[in-house]
């Protein structure tokens, strides 16, 4: 019998949790599911009802596991993690695509964070023998290239130990030079160095001591959760980075069918490193509870999004909004104007004729088959009641039914600074884009190359600096003149 057994406290997923990694390792099973009895559910703090899942049993090459159904008491943080050792780099990049997948998180040095919160390394086999050669410049050369990478790349560790030049060869999508790190990125590197201690040289590790003594910028690592009573729900929010009192927190409102990390996963953490991300989940949506008999309403939302703020205490912010969240953010402008300082406006119609005619007709026959497929696997592994959604596909399908057009003298009396962006492959057609240009007296916009609806979130290398530039420029209040 395996002597010591991890054992992982969920929510209320620990019935997908086991599903999900036993489809992405091999040698995988899942094994006995004990459920709630009358007695356990009335004493437990969990919420969940009798005959619901309380612990499932799974095995991942040889290693048993067992995770429970705990309730919202305990979230996972970096401070436990598992390593995903990998011979090749297919299967490096098998492992990170897998793990990151339907909302997961990337970070530095190997570590992805999967989509319930669970930390991962996915580490090459060759990187402890490159740490512990004998030659001190050598494995000093493979840290720092390591220390530079999110995804690790075998080739570049190589060259890195061979001497050549890998500056320009480092992966495109690498952490800022160690002279502008912040006390995130280091203690990710000590979480990092931790796990391969044991193969280190002591030259090396004294040289990565030196490295890591920078000191930048605080900023929290973790995201703080939780659940605000707000108009009879129980909206689930994410607070990640710090406040910054030179900067406004950014509040991130989702699209239609969304998750916060179906929406914003590929940007979210490049925007959390130096400026505090507010974000949750609208009613019926992702972790929050819907109200059965309460529809969908883009109003809803808006008046949703002002009382969660106030809850959260948060005054003057910053919006960015996606699709439906974009017209939403319009919408908290028009009816919070205090609220909102400046406004990114993405994918986001403020009329029906700002889309095209497919669009609009798709909603008379569309079912439940045609919703986008890590959209759907993305409800269902966060959902409370995963059972619901046919009613979440029917009740997001009604509210474009019932879209109703922004009246123009609303849109132009919308004060913030906002950014329009749109894909020019786009749902919303990019005329209407400009149109709304044009109507907000402060306004830029940005048309997106080779891109359409499902893409547009995903164009972190073009979104983040250009949004990043967009709120940190000095305020402009001179009225545009068209």
């Amino acid at each position: 019998m395996q002597k010591i057994t991890p054992f992982l406290w969920f929510d209320d997923q620990a019935e997908q949790a086991a599903k999900f990694y036993t489809s992405i390792f091999k040698n995988s099973k899942v094994g006995k599911i004990v459920r709630y009895g009358e007695e356990a559910a009335k004493i437990s703090k969990s919420g969940r009802p009798p005959g619901s899942v309380l612990t499932v049993e799974f095995e991942i090459e040889g290693q048993k596991f067992v995770a429970l159904n705990g309730g919202p008491l305990f979230k996972f943080n970096e401070s436990i993690s598992f390593v995903a050792n990998c011979e090749t780099q297919e299967e490096v990049d098998y492992f990170w695509k897998k793990l990151t997948a339907d909302g997961g998180q990337e970070s530095q040095c190997g570590w992805v964070k999967d989509k319930f919160g669970v930390s991962w390394q996915v580490v090459p086999t060759i990187l402890p023998e490159l740490l512990s050669d004998r030659d001190a410049a050598k494995s000093e050369r493979v840290m720092k290239a390591m220390l530079q990478m999110m995804k690790l790349d075998i080739g570049k560790l190589k060259a890195a130990a061979q001497g050549k030049q890998c500056g320009d060869e480092i992966s495109s999508r690498i952490a800022p030079s160690w002279a502008d790190e912040n006390e995130t990125i280091t203690a990710m590197a000590n979480s990092a160095l931790a796990a391969i201690a044991p193969f280190m040289s002591l030259g090396c590790g004294a040289a990565v001591e030196d490295q890591a003594s920078l000191k930048g910028r605080e900023m929290k690592r973790n995201p703080e959760t939780g659940y605000a009573p707000v108009n009879g729900l129980k909206i689930y929010y994410e607070i990640h980075g710090i406040a910054d009192g030179k900067k406004p927190p950014l509040v991130l409102l989702h699209g239609g069918g969304d998750t916060i990390g179906t929406s914003f996963g590929h940007v979210l953490p490049a925007f959390a490193r130096d400026r505090q991300i507010v974000a949750f989940e609208q009613q019926g949506f992702g972790h929050t509870a819907d109200i059965a008999d309460l529809p969908f309403s883009f109003e809803q939302s808006a008046d949703d999004t002002a009382a969660l703020l106030e809850y959260l205490h948060i005054g003057q912010a910053d919006r960015f909004g996606f699709s439906n969240g974009g017209t939403i953010a319009l919408l908290v402008a028009i009816r919070y104007p205090r609220l909102v300082r400046k406004l990114v406006v993405t994918s986001a119609f403020f009329k029906r004729d700002g889309g095209y005619l497919w669009f609009w007709d798709s909603f008379s026959y569309g079912q439940l088959k045609d919703m986008p497929k890590e959209l759907r696997e993305a409800y269902l592994a966060v959902a409370p009641h995963p059972e619901n959604l046919q009613s979440f596909f029917d009740k997001c399908v009604q509210r474009m039914r019932s879209f109703k057009d922004i009246p123009e003298d609303a849109i132009r009396g919308v004060a913030a600074p906002t950014l329009v962006i749109v894909g020019d492959a786009d749902v919303m057609r990019p005329e209407h884009a400009v149109e709304e240009f044009r109507l907000l007296p402060h306004a830029q916009i940005a048309v997106l190359p080779g891109t359409d609806h499902m893409k547009v979130m995903t164009r972190a290398e073009w979104i983040v600096p250009m949004v990043g530039e967009f709120l940190d420029a000095p305020m402009q209040r001179t009225r545009r003149v068209n």
